[in-house]
């Protein structure tokens, strides 16, 4: 089963906060984070980034806890929202 809609919303709300945390765009941080934890090998042998829409649910938990551990690591005193935090936003709105 694909991500649900509630995964889609905590994606992006967590971009919108790395973003406002470091100065980029929360498409910026979309696009940085899938080019480095989203590459795959493909049939061809070439790298092909994976669009996070196409992951299936238990991937795209994955894919949320290697974008914290990253963060983590790059900035230690980041604070994590929890998922009950997360505001009524309908994905659209997103920018």
């Amino acid at each position: 089963m694909r991500r649900s809609s509630a995964q889609h919303r905590y994606e992006w709300f967590c971009y919108r906060i790395i973003a406002s945390d470091i100065g980029n765009t929360p498409y910026e941080v979309y696009q940085i984070l899938s080019r480095l934890l989203l590459v795959e090998v493909g049939e061809s042998g070439q790298l092909v980034i994976r669009k996070s829409s196409y992951l299936e649910d238990w991937e795209h938990q994955i894919y949320i806890e290697r974008i914290k551990l990253t963060i983590k690591r790059i900035f230690p005193k980041f604070i994590w929202p929890k998922p009950k935090d997360l505001p009524e936003v309908v994905y659209w709105d997103i920018p």
